[in-house]
């Protein structure tokens, strides 16, 4: 952390330590949120593997574009 960084942090929340940074509650609020979440629910699929949704075909696409340019100048 740099300088002013750690500046702010003093100043505007007086945390001066990375143990007072780790026991800050909106800190701990935000590693909640990025953590990831083990009761989200997730179950296997439950119908036969004939009825399951497939890719056809190529999922990429090929874009060709070509420029031309006459040589006439336009004036403005």
């Amino acid at each position: 952390m740099g300088g002013s960084s750690e500046q702010i942090f003093n100043d505007k929340f007086g945390i001066s330590t990375i143990r007072e940074l780790a026991i800050f509650p909106p800190f701990i609020e935000a590693q909640a949120y990025l953590s990831p979440d083990d009761e989200v629910f997730n179950e296997p699929a439950s119908a036969p593997e004939d009825l399951m949704p497939k890719i056809l075909g190529s999922t990429s696409s090929i874009a060709r574009f070509s420029n031309f340019c006459n040589g006439r100048r336009n004036q403005t």
